[in-house]
Formats: structure tokens, sequence, C-alpha cells
């Protein structure tokens, strides 16, 4: 496996296990243009169109957003399941 596919796997496997979450919709243009619209603003459109590694983001680079966009997701799951739980579970 090269290393295009390779990288083009690990996203896909992200957007993937983010996407797997109940209550978690994932619309991929939305998410690439938001999480490389400031600082690969000039690769943006091919970003999208081919995708990160096929752009030439490195693979490192792919990874720590990877790791920081999960984090941030389950950190929003969590404060969505708490509070209705919390709501939910209060007595009348």
């Amino acid at each position: 496996m090269g290393v295009t596919n390779m990288g083009q796997d690990i996203f896909g496997k992200f957007l993937e296990k983010v996407g797997s979450v109940p209550g978690i919709r994932i619309d991929r243009d939305s998410f690439l243009r938001t999480t490389f619209g400031r600082s690969h603003r000039k690769e943006l459109d091919r970003i999208i169109m081919q995708g990160p590694i096929a752009a030439g983001i490195p693979l490192n680079e792919i990874s720590v957003i990877a790791d920081q966009s999960i984090k941030k997701e389950a950190i929003e799951v969590t404060a969505v399941s708490a509070g209705t739980g919390v709501f939910g579970g209060l007595p009348r």
C-alpha cells in the first residue's frame, strides 16, 4: 500500500469513526473546509476534490488533525449525553 492509499485509508477510517457516533453527521466538504481552510487555503479545492493526502498534506499533519477532531467530537458528544442524562433523570 502506497503512502497516498495509506493516508486516504486513515482519513476514511477517521470519518467513518466520527460518523458512526449516534447523532453525529459529517458533511465531508464542510468538514474539510473548516479543518483545512485556514492553514491550507491555496490547496483547499484540491483537498476537497482529491482528499488531503493526494493534495499534498503530510500524513503526520493529517494524523494530528484527526486526533484533535476526534477529541473535540468526543467532548461534544459527552456533553450532550451528560446534559440529556441529567435533565432526563431529575425527579418531577
